[in-house]
């Protein structure tokens, strides 16, 4: 990935970066998210889930969107989003919102880390991504999780696709093109479950656009 991005931001924060001046959270240089010489070192991946679930990640969950993700994840550095945003764009296959309308859903929170955070990551990735192209609709509403989650990092692979097995429901998806976001891929079983939610509710088409892919 080559070029650091431009993007436009709510006011507010803008002000706010007068007075606090944002760094680079790859490493550390003044600038506004990932600066271009960080973004050099990006590497754009894809993966394949099977049932027609096609994944397109910025790049390896490491070093520079690792740092960024924590950031935003646990310092509440919300801001970041919007470049990773820009970035997600630039990963995905150009014809995505430029022929037809695309549903951009978020991958829904647990009501625990909801509480915990206050705010969820890809809801920030999804809603911005939103309006980085013509054709892409935010529509958080089309998907939702069906009860509270164990935590998939304290699993084994076969636990994680376990845990997550009918987890999720959607509505409102027959006949629509759709774009799942979400901030990390590790085996790919929440991104899975949720996508074929969304086939069975009548989708014609899912794709998953994650800022880091971890194996």
């Amino acid at each position: 990935m080559s070029k650091s991005p431009k993007t436009s931001r709510p006011w507010p924060e803008l002000i706010l970066d007068l007075f606090y001046p944002p760094n680079c959270p790859g490493c550390g240089r003044d600038g506004y998210g990932l600066c271009g010489s960080c973004c050099q070192k990006l590497v754009p991946q894809s993966r394949h889930l099977g049932e027609g679930i096609d994944v397109f990640a910025v790049g390896e969950y490491a070093r520079e969107l690792r740092h960024a993700l924590l950031q935003m994840k646990l310092n509440g550095y919300t801001y970041l989003a919007y470049a990773l945003a820009d970035l997600l764009l630039q990963a995905l296959p150009k014809h995505l919102g430029e022929e037809f309308p695309v549903a951009v859903v978020p991958m829904p929170p647990s009501p625990r880390r909801w509480r915990q955070r206050g705010f969820h990551g890809p809801y920030l990735l999804a809603k911005a991504l939103a309006r980085r192209q013509k054709y892409f609709i935010y529509r958080p509403d089309i998907l939702r999780l069906t009860r509270d989650l164990a935590e998939q990092k304290t699993l084994t692979r076969a636990g994680r696709f376990a845990n997550v097995k009918g987890a999720y429901r959607a509505t409102e998806a027959n006949g629509l093109s759709i774009l799942l976001v979400d901030d990390v891929l590790t085996t790919g079983a929440s991104a899975r479950e949720a996508a074929l939610a969304l086939y069975s509710a009548g989708a014609l088409k899912v794709d998953v656009a994650v800022v880091a892919s971890r194996r």
